[in-house]
């Protein structure tokens, strides 16, 4: 790996990595709330991601799967903070539980099925099981 290649993957993560900034900055500085669900919704929409792709759907299709899921934590918190009277706080951590849960359930699962599959389709570019 050269430098330009390192100096290009750290340049990508940091870019990543700022956008889990901003939803922190914004939840804190403009909505005034403490909410920590972005950390764990990144981490559920690249998991996701992932395995779907990995299973051999098409990526956009995984990549819309991911963003509704990330949604969907979103909106268990608010749900949580508007409609239970949860504090903030909490109610950010209970949603972040819940999805490290399910990460590793799913990694656990992905881990048993990766070495099932065994080739890439070449004709389609997808991973899958090979064709008779």
């Amino acid at each position: 790996m050269s430098v330009i290649d390192s100096i290009f993957y750290v340049l990508a993560f940091g870019l990543a990595f700022s956008l889990v900034g901003l939803g922190i900055f914004l939840s804190n500085k403009v909505y005034k709330l403490v909410d920590l669900t972005c950390e764990s919704s990144f981490a559920l929409g690249g998991c996701i991601y992932g395995s779907m792709v990995l299973i051999g759907l098409n990526p956009l299709i995984a990549m819309v799967c991911s963003m509704f899921l990330g949604y969907m934590a979103g909106v268990i918190t608010a749900s949580l903070i508007n409609y239970i009277r949860l504090d903030s706080i909490i109610a950010s951590l209970l949603p972040i539980g819940g999805i490290q849960s399910l990460l590793t359930k799913l990694v656990e699962i992905m881990s048993e099925v990766g070495p099932l599959i065994t080739s890439v389709d070449r004709k389609s570019g997808s991973a899958g099981m090979p064709r008779p």
